[in-house]
């Protein structure tokens, strides 16, 4: 195929620039993410409950940021599907997804909606539909 392929997105636990202490209002400066001088790309993506985004994969890194009950789901080498949630018990994930990773995104929730922002280094472009969930 003439690509490289990282298998594995990367995990970074992230903490609240600021948390309002009487009230559950949480803040994130973006100014503390040095990546996004490579951002040429941003999203916001409302998955309303039991949905399932991407199912592909492509040249571009994106980060995500997932608010809710999403998982991410991708292949490793051997077709392997392994996945993770992407807001634990509250707590906020920034996932770095390496270019050419079959990856996708559900809303495991059968109630509540879910918000994944998706930063990216380009915009959309080759993509490749591959069933991953």
């Amino acid at each position: 195929m003439g690509f490289s392929v990282d298998y594995e997105p990367n995990f970074t636990s992230i903490q609240y620039s600021y948390i309002k202490p009487d009230q559950d209002i949480r803040v994130l400066n973006w100014k503390e993410f040095p990546f996004l001088e490579s951002v040429k790309d941003t999203q916001a993506i409302y998955f309303s409950a039991s949905t399932v985004g991407g199912n592909h994969r492509h040249p571009r890194t994106e980060w995500y940021l997932g608010f809710g009950d999403l998982i991410i789901y991708w292949l490793d080498t051997t077709g392997k599907r392994h996945q993770r949630h992407l807001n634990p018990q509250g707590r906020l994930l920034l996932v770095k997804i390496p270019p050419y990773l079959p990856h996708a995104v559900r809303n495991r929730s059968v109630t509540n909606s879910a918000l994944l922002i998706e930063l990216a280094d380009a915009p959309q472009h080759d993509v490749e539909r591959i069933k991953v969930f």
